[in-house]
């Protein structure tokens, strides 16, 4: 059983009720479930999947969509590094820029057969450090919502691309980690 392998925790100070890690062991397994309801040992990692329309957007050379990737993956703790500028203007005050590091702190589908369907593109909630914006959580100001953004193609044909606004950032340049890019 899953239960059996997972690490005890003590339940949050001013709970003294019998049972309360128990309840809160059951709460770990509910929140990692399959969409089945089998349970799942460790934290999910989710593949998101980008949406094409039209054969500019969907070619292996489609240079015009290169901010939104193909596909990517995400998980709670995987480090993210945002391929487009959010929110225009008030984002390049914000820090929301291009190349901008974050942390993801929750993947949320709005059902749990969305969370099966590859073509579903979830709402990813991350943590950014130099993020000087509005916040949405006043306990943790960092926070931002990341949405799928969609790009319009250049082409005669007005292709589309819906998908993630970020990719896991596996490799940092030189000139990224001094924050000249």
């Amino acid at each position: 059983r899953v239960v059996d392998r997972l690490p005890a925790r003590r339940p949050s100070q001013g709970t003294n009720q019998p049972g309360a890690i128990a309840t809160h062991m059951e709460s770990l397994l509910q929140a990692h479930a399959l969409p089945n309801g089998d349970p799942v040992e460790g934290m999910p990692v989710y593949k998101i999947r980008s949406t094409s329309s039209g054969r500019c957007a969907t070619c292996a050379k489609a240079v015009l969509f290169q901010g939104i990737p193909v596909s990517t993956y995400s998980g709670r703790g995987s480090q993210i590094r945002l391929t487009v500028n959010l929110y225009g203007k008030l984002g390049l005050q914000w820090g929301l820029v291009n190349s901008a590091l974050g942390e993801v702190v929750e993947v949320i589908y709005p059902t749990a057969e969305a969370a099966a369907d590859e073509l579903c593109v979830p709402l990813v909630v991350a943590r950014f450090q130099n993020y000087t914006g509005p916040a949405f959580c006043a306990a943790r100001p960092k926070l931002v919502l990341l949405p799928a953004v969609e790009r319009t193609g250049d082409c005669r044909c007005q292709c589309k691309r819906l998908g993630p606004c970020f990719r896991i950032a596996e490799g940092t340049t030189f000139h990224a980690v001094q924050g000249i890019t």
